[in-house]
């Protein structure tokens, strides 16, 4: 039996899903570890990519899967005491799996790190990247958290199998409503970090931010959370963007990020209303 089970949803992956299995098997750690990879990419992906390492599994559907349903059909397949999940286009740090599993104890039983651009080269990216990860920005203080990222999370199987898995009826968002099962049981460990790639064309970044502002809202258009107070009046989704770029520049400020990419703010607040505008539609539904 492993320690650990890395899982990874994949659709389309490309080239980034072998970054992210080289970074895993990079970790300089003692734990036995398996890869657990769920693909349900239309075309897949080589077959050899199963054959390379005896730690690497690959699941593959024919119907395309939520990000949640694919971690919950990895997690079944765990033998792993702990779970960590990672995106497809994240890389690990060497250290991420010591310094996560450093910080899980009884009264800590999630733990996530600090996200990085890994092509920051492009524009696009690095607003989208300021509007979906600053709250996970380098050199944040670690901390309880109410809310982290699936995009790289550790827990005990045990904890996540009780607490029932993600729900399959979000494509997104699916994180938030998860982790808040945990109350006061959620860490930030700033330590602990990975590279996250980023779209880099300016219309698939809308067509991103909009998906993500739809999931957001319908999620509390469905459960009492944060902001729910919204579907009252759908129309003041809009407000939200000054909102929400007053708290990214707050966090800009305060991570160990170039202080320079504070003049991004007009660009990120033009992107957040297609954020908004996906919240909108959400939050009606």
């Amino acid at each position: 039996m492993a320690d650990v089970s890395f899982i990874i949803p994949s659709y389309k992956p490309g080239p980034v899903l072998e970054f992210c299995l080289q970074s895993i098997h990079r970790q300089q750690t003692a734990l036995t570890y398996e890869i657990l990879v769920v693909d349900s990419s239309p075309d897949g992906f080589p077959i050899a990519l199963g054959q390379d390492s005896p730690t690497v599994q690959v699941f593959r559907s024919p119907e395309r899967l939520s990000p949640g349903r694919a971690r919950n059909w990895g997690a079944e397949h765990a033998k792993g005491k702990l779970i960590a999940f990672l995106d497809a286009d994240a890389v690990a740090s060497t250290d991420w799996l010591e310094k996560a599993c450093s910080s899980l104890s009884g009264e800590r039983r999630l733990v996530g790190g600090a996200v990085l651009n890994a092509n920051p080269e492009s524009l696009a990216s690095r607003v989208l990247y300021l509007i979906e990860f600053s709250d996970y920005l380098p050199g944040l203080v670690s901390e309880g958290r109410a809310v982290l990222s699936s995009s790289n999370l550790l827990l005990s199987r045990n904890d996540f199998m009780r607490a029932g898995g993600f729900d399959e009826r979000l494509e997104m968002a699916e994180d938030l409503l998860f982790c808040l099962q945990f109350p006061r049981q959620v860490f930030f460990n700033a330590s602990a970090h990975i590279q996250h790639y980023h779209r880099t064309e300016w219309n698939k970044v809308k067509a991103h931010l909009r998906e993500l502002g739809y999931w957001s809202g319908k999620l509390r258009r469905s459960y009492p959370l944060p902001g729910s107070w919204v579907r009252n009046i759908p129309m003041l989704s809009f407000l939200v963007p000054v909102y929400r770029s007053v708290l990214i520049a707050e966090r800009i400020r305060k991570s160990s990020i170039a202080k320079k990419e504070l003049w991004l703010q007009p660009l990120v607040v033009a992107c957040l209303f297609y954020w908004a505008a996906g919240f909108y539609r959400g939050i009606q539904r």
